[in-house]
């Protein structure tokens, strides 16, 4: 599959999203019957996403950006 580094980017970013809300409180429907090995590897699939499209430095400067 090919997709366009635009889309990498924002793949990942709904990746960590996802990610984030699975710490922040009580699941809902497919989400709270997967076991914690499932989110270790969708984040493992974002951060690979970012090195293939080599994106994995500015993905980190716009964090840092969005952080101010």
């Amino acid at each position: 599959m090919t997709i366009s580094r635009k889309t990498a980017l924002l793949l990942n970013q709904l990746i960590e999203r996802g990610l984030m809300e699975t710490g922040q409180g009580e699941l809902s429907g497919i989400m709270a019957a997967l076991p914690k090995e499932n989110f270790q590897e969708m984040e493992v699939i974002g951060m690979d996403l970012l090195r293939k499209a080599d994106l994995t430095e500015l993905s980190e400067k716009l964090k840092t950006i969005n952080q101010r």
